[in-house]
């Protein structure tokens, strides 16, 4: 959406002081958009309030970019004071530089420093479709992002779900075609409990056998391969290095 909004502005599509800051913009986009599926985001969040720090203070208007790194924590964390204290010093970080930079050496118009390069906002489009398209761009990322934040937990057991219902189909299908009537799963996914409790149910409609392992063996498929090279490997059945390796199963 910011892509597409950005292109609507003429001065961003030619080498410029605004496309160069507008391609650190695009960068905290995109490290905002991770800050979901990170275990450990206090690293992530101030390095995108030290970078937004900056390019706020090479380019003033970028200060509304403040707003939507607080509107990205909202949505995509669960609300804890420390991440936005630590956003909030990454931005402030280049300052407090620039301060103690403007003290050692007594020199306080902090303008002087900076490049003497001409930044300024583009101007916006007038078009009156143009504005309803940002409009359309904006509102729609905001609601959804608000939603999913809201109902996470049913969109993860809705996928869920899904998944393991298409599972369970394909494996219905197979059996029936091949003429299969006891049935096993396998590797880290068997410890899924939709997935057990699904063939479980399945095999007793069907009438079929389910061997579903203890939890304690649902082992992660690289961790099995790893085993089963070792033992082989004591066995003493190994191969040549010049051989050619394929991941593709022929048999």
């Amino acid at each position: 959406s910011y892509l597409l909004l950005t292109s609507l502005f003429p001065e961003w599509n030619y080498f410029s002081a605004p496309l160069i800051i507008n391609l650190f913009l695009i960068w905290i986009f995109y490290r905002m958009t991770n800050l979901y599926n990170t275990p450990k985001p206090v690293a992530s969040i101030f390095n995108i309030g030290m970078i937004l720090g900056v390019v706020t203070l090479l380019y003033q208007p970028a200060i509304v970019f403040v707003l939507l790194l607080l509107l990205a924590l909202f949505i995509m964390r669960p609300f804890r004071v420390q991440e936005w204290l630590i956003g909030l010093l990454g931005i402030s970080a280049p300052y407090y530089f620039l301060l103690l930079i403007l003290y050692f050496r007594d020199v306080w118009d902090w303008r002087q420093m900076l490049p003497t390069i001409s930044f300024r906002l583009p101007s916006m489009p007038s078009s009156i479709a143009v504005t309803v398209s940002i409009i359309l761009l904006v509102v729609p990322f905001i609601i959804g992002g608000v939603f999913v934040q809201n109902n996470l937990n049913d969109i993860c057991a809705s996928i869920q779900y899904r998944i393991v219902s298409i599972l369970l189909n394909k494996l219905e299908k197979a059996a029936i075609e091949t003429g299969i009537t006891r049935l096993c799963i396998a590797g880290g996914v068997s410890a899924n409990s939709g997935l057990r409790n699904g063939l479980q149910q399945l095999a007793d409609k069907k009438g079929w056998q389910a061997f579903i392992p203890k939890f304690e063996y649902c082992t992660d498929n690289a961790a099995m391969i790893a085993i089963t090279a070792y033992y082989k490997h004591l066995a003493g059945e190994s191969t040549s290095l010049n051989i050619p390796v394929t991941a593709r199963a022929e048999w």
